[in-house]
This record gives structure tokens, C-alpha cells and sequence, in this order.
């Protein structure tokens, strides 16, 4: 497809050509024009905000507590010499939005961003990738974690049998 020849404006033609896919065969334009706008705005807040620093901290400063177990070994057995809480954690040094998962070139969004959770920081926390489908290879993701809640499996609520009835008592009611 020429995006040259479809009417829509500069800035968006320019975006779609910023992105490149590995397979330009297989793209599909509108899915491509979404992941090339998710990566620009998750590259955005990741290189220009302070996003990193905030995620971390609040995930730091959660119900989240690190406990340390000090032991020792003895020939049979542990020996627990005490135990050692860190609170608030310090595990989580940088949190980075990830577009990598959700949006590519040839297949339809889910509509969400990850987080991903680096025990490393990387260099360049969301390198805009070649266009491709599937998840991120193992070693260029933390742990990843949707931000967008699952859906609740809380039901309606729903009226209670009456009680002392034919049917729950199995029998006639006695007077």
C-alpha cells in the first residue's frame, strides 16, 4: 500500500514511515498506523517524563515487603538466626512502559501497554523494534504486567432460595 496516496495528514503519514516491518508483505495498515503511534507515545513518557522513577516508587512503597531469611548450615540441619524485613522494598529500580507485546504491524491490538519491570535498567528502555508479531524475546523483557485490570469474576447478586419451602425441606411443613 502507497500511504503517499491516502488522504490523511503529514504528520500521520510520517509517523507510518518511521516504522518499518520485517515483512512489509504481511502488514496490515491500520494496525501498523496504531503500533507506530503506541511506540511513539510509550517512547514519549519513557524518554521525557519521570515515569520510571514514580512506577518504581509506588511499587517500592506497596504492600510489597522483602523478608530475608539469615541461616546457617549445620551438618543435618538449618539453623534460622533471624529474619530480615526491608520495607520499603527496594527491588524495583526502573519500570518502563512496553508497546512490544500488544501492538504490531500485521495482527489487531489488545488495546493495552505493559509494564515491564527491569532488574536491570536497560540503556534505551523501548528501542523501537522491527515490526514484527508475538511476544518479546525472553531477553528483552522483565516481568511484564498488564495495567489494565482482568476482568472481575465477581457475579450478580443473586436472591437466596427461601428457606422452610417444600422444595429446601424436602417435605411437606409440619405445624
Amino acid at each position: 500500500m502507497d500511504i503517499d496516496k491516502i488522504n490523511i495528514s503529514k504528520n500521520l503519514k510520517k509517523i507510518y514511515k518511521d516504522r518499518t516491518a520485517e515483512d512489509p508483505t504481511k502488514v496490515v495498515p491500520l494496525n501498523h498506523m496504531v503500533a507506530s503511534i503506541a511506540y511513539k507515545v510509550v517512547n514519549h513518557i519513557n524518554m521525557t517524563t519521570d515515569f520510571s522513577d514514580a512506577a518504581a516508587d509506588i511499587l517500592n512503597n506497596s504492600a510489597f515487603v522483602q523478608m530475608y531469611t539469615e541461616a546457617k548450615n549445620a551438618k543435618t540441619e538449618f539453623i534460622i538466626q533471624g529474619f530480615n524485613t526491608v520495607w520499603p522494598s527496594k527491588l524495583f529500580t526502573e519500570v518502563t512502559l512496553e508497546a512490544q507485546k500488544s501492538y504490531s504491524s500485521t495482527s489487531s491490538s489488545s488495546g493495552k501497554l505493559v509494564f515491564n519491570i527491569n532488574k536491570e535498567p536497560k540503556v534505551e528502555p523501548n528501542v523501537e523494534k522491527d515490526a514484527v508479531a508475538g511476544d518479546p524475546d525472553k531477553d528483552q523483557a522483565g516481568e511484564l504486567v498488564d495495567y489494565i485490570p482482568p476482568r472481575s469474576n465477581i457475579k450478580a447478586y443473586k436472591e437466596p432460595e427461601k428457606l422452610g419451602t417444600e422444595k429446601t425441606l424436602g417435605r411437606k411443613r409440619q405445624r
